[in-house]
């Protein structure tokens, strides 16, 4: 008759682990009883692998950034090109416009005096531009100055507040009395 086996004997430490590994898996469903250098090796193209896979994302999201750029070029060019048009067109309305005015003004002098009206027509529309140039301007410039005041009256407000009553006008008037 055999003897019992010993259940304290400890088991071979490669069935164990032969064993461990075949039942317990990488949680993925793979199974690995390779040597420590087959699991580097096995590493190595898996990484080769998520390499790949990497420079293949980037070179997806690159290509996508230069069709970005060339789709803005491109309405950028396409968005020029529709206002050049687009001018083209209006300053031919005004000339056709402006023609027409200036036939019709010439034509009320009798006899038919074209040259007058193209003249009238091109005085009223120079004084009008620079009429308007010269109110806009005159907007700008009075909205500039007024801001610029005010800024400088609020400096020398908080001065005064600042400095027991004094402004940088006060300290400036009291410097030229005392050169005097």
């Amino acid at each position: 008759m055999k003897p019992a086996s010993d259940t304290s004997a400890p088991e071979s430490t490669t069935s164990r682990t032969a064993a461990g590994a075949a039942s317990s898996g990488n949680g993925h469903g793979d199974t690995y009883a390779g040597t420590p250098a087959d699991a580097f090796k096995t590493a190595g193209a898996r990484l080769a692998e998520v390499r790949e896979y990497v420079g293949y994302y980037v070179s997806a999201k690159v290509d996508g950034i230069k069709l970005t750029f060339r789709n803005v070029a491109l309405y950028a060019v396409l968005g020029i090109v529709a206002g050049v048009v687009g001018l083209g067109m209006l300053v031919t309305a005004a000339v056709l416009l402006l023609t027409g005015l200036a036939g019709a003004i010439g034509a009320i002098f009798e006899p038919d005096k074209p040259w007058l009206g193209a003249l009238i027509v091109g005085f009223v529309v120079l004084a009008a531009v620079f009429i308007g140039v010269w109110v806009v301007m005159k907007k700008i410039t009075g909205a500039s100055h007024r801001t610029t005041v005010e800024k400088y009256e609020n400096r020398k407000r908080d001065e005064r507040g600042q400095f027991d009553g004094h402004d940088v006008q006060e300290r400036a008037r009291e410097h030229a009395q005392q050169q005097q």
